[in-house]
């Protein structure tokens, strides 16, 4: 599994395309976690910044 801890984010509002997931697990996804190096918005999205290390400890 690939991890790409800079592009991290929590979606708090919003919804996005995240067909692309790459290493996101389902669990992690449904936590609202995005990659936004390879998600795409749907609408206006609120996004909380700097999760990594909460994600990948």
């Amino acid at each position: 599994m690939h991890y790409y801890p800079t592009c991290t984010v929590k979606l708090i509002e919003g919804t996005v395309d995240q067909s692309e997931r790459s290493s996101l697990s389902d669990e992690q996804m449904a936590e609202g976690y995005v990659l936004i190096c390879v998600a795409y918005p749907k609408a206006d999205c609120v996004l909380e910044t700097h999760k990594e290390e909460e994600l990948f400890g």
